[in-house]
């Protein structure tokens, strides 16, 4: 999940914080350092979101007001992120910030 990140990142030559979280949410994998903490931690909570609360596209589109009304809802809870499943299994998630969603 990190290195297609990274690639997706790099081709774009974006500037980005990519969080890799377990099936229980914490943090196993964390790449970008250098973009403002906020950043830093909208990867890892758009992470944690897609292993807690899936699909979370669905929920976000269903809300009036979508991603900027549930944001505000909980701190930890941030959208556009992706989990990643294994024979149907959730293993983990990935979260990305520093760019706006669909900008590649």
């Amino acid at each position: 999940m990190l290195a297609a990140a990274e690639a997706e990142a790099r081709k774009n030559n974006w500037n980005v914080a990519i969080a890799i979280v377990d099936a229980g949410g914490s943090l196993i994998l964390f790449q970008n350092s250098t973009i403002p903490t906020r950043q830093r931690e909208h990867a890892i909570g758009k992470a944690r979101t897609a292993v807690n609360l899936t699909p979370h596209k669905a929920l976000e589109d269903s809300v009036a007001g979508g991603r900027s009304v549930l944001s505000h809802w909980r701190e930890s809870l941030r959208f556009r992120a992706g989990a990643c499943k294994v024979d149907g299994k959730l293993i983990g998630a990935v979260g990305v910030s520093g760019v706006m969603s669909g900008s590649g």
